[in-house]
């Protein structure tokens, strides 16, 4: 019935006080329905008790209220509250929902729900963002047209982020990118670094630097990293960089390697050999050359799920910068264009797709956090002198 006349309830409720006289009486109990310490109680309690909203059961459920005295004294007081219970219920509910007779605190078990943190695929495909590029002058804004370039829609990114989706959520958890303000900067970075999770074989492959490292006079430091271009989610790039992450992972993980190493850009000519020597960074730098063999192959950064999350969740938290390290420090200040710059900076210099990893930090943080706004847009004040962008908030369709 509806009584909650629950034995595991009132003692719950009770005044801790056994001296307390009628203690376990339904007024004495009431009184305590406000103390902050029962209310502490009963917020984690499961009862269970039939639909309150079932037009078919309302006798079943008051009608022991006719047997109460104030019933009795009065006997026009049973129809009364008949009809405005009739007036609050429904008939023909679903057979399913009058069955889950079992009922927690809403808010309560939300937050348990929440704690979990884990993306599924289809969760991961909704931080994409329906616009993916923004223009190149003035206030940054969408490019919307043809939407055959330019927009996604939510079953091809789900498509795109399906074979890593796993290790991209084992990987957050393992370096505590677990808060919504982490995830939305490390997405957006992840989402601009593996050019918006494409893969365009044969030349432009998931998880590779577009060209496999040949040179291009737009970005001369190629001709230095060459080989050791960058792989993985977060594109690890230099072979000092490689190295770091092979010493991270030395418990055998990344065996050495007894053969050749694959080699995409000229087939004929490997670039790495057992002899061949490489820049450990910018030799303007006092960068040196190290033979990298017998080392592992660069390659499986790209082509293994989890090496290629890992190798940048590594980066990420590995990340030297004012005098720490861990580019979380960065994410756990105030959510602003200031600090989505910072951790570009961090990540890639700053220059690369400085605008389009703002406007996917901030449709992140939005779908990920309390966000409450709905608006469609909003302007971004990046720091001087970095022109303003519109970010777009349309969700794939």
């Amino acid at each position: 019935d509806q009584r909650c006349d629950s034995m595991n309830l009132k003692v719950l409720i009770r005044d801790p006080d056994p001296t307390k006289p009628n203690r376990m009486e339904a007024d004495e109990l009431a009184s305590r329905l406000g103390n902050v310490e029962v209310q502490a109680k009963l917020k984690r309690v499961f009862g269970k008790f039939p639909s309150e909203w079932d037009k078919a059961t309302i006798t079943t459920r008051y009608g022991f209220v006719q047997e109460l005295q104030p019933f009795k004294d009065a006997p026009e007081a049973w129809p009364k509250l008949e009809a405005h219970l009739n007036g609050l219920s429904f008939a023909g509910l679903p057979v399913a929902y009058l069955n889950a007779d079992w009922r927690g605190h809403p808010r309560e078990l939300v937050g348990y729900l929440r704690k979990c943190g884990w993306l599924s695929a289809a969760e991961l495909a909704q931080t994409f963002p329906r616009h993916l590029f923004y223009t190149t002058s003035g206030t940054r804004t969408a490019i919307s047209a043809p939407a055959s370039v330019y927009s996604v829609t939510r079953a091809t990114a789900a498509a795109r982020v399906s074979g890593h989706s796993i290790d991209l959520n084992r990987v957050m958890r393992k370096y505590s990118i677990t808060s919504a303000q982490r995830q939305a900067h490390f997405l957006a970075q992840v989402m601009l670094e593996t050019a918006q999770w494409r893969d365009i074989p044969p030349n432009r492959l998931l998880m590779h630097e577009w060209g496999f490292g040949a040179y291009s006079a737009a970005n001369p430091m190629i001709q230095f990293y060459t080989a050791f271009y960058g792989r993985g989610i977060m594109q690890l790039t230099w072979v000092s960089n490689y190295r770091e992450y092979g010493n991270y992972r030395s418990n055998g993980a990344l065996l050495n390697n007894s053969g050749g190493y694959e080699e995409r850009l000229t087939p004929n000519v490997p670039r790495i050999s057992q002899a061949s020597r490489h820049w450990t960074g910018n030799p303007a730098d006092g960068a040196s050359q190290i033979v990298w063999a017998p080392r592992y192959d660069p390659d499986i950064i790209a082509t293994d799920p989890f090496n290629a999350c890992d190798s940048g969740g590594f980066y990420w938290v590995s990340k030297h910068h004012s005098g720490n390290i861990n580019i979380n420090r960065v994410c756990d200040r105030d959510f602003s264009p200031t600090s989505v710059g910072r951790v570009s900076t961090l990540v890639n210099g700053g220059g690369n797709g400085y605008y389009e990893r703002q406007a996917y930090a901030a449709f992140m943080f939005r779908f990920l956090s309390d966000s409450a706004e709905i608006a469609l847009d909003e302007e971004l004040q990046p720091p001087v002198p970095k022109s303003r962008v519109r970010a777009n908030f349309l969700k794939p369709i």
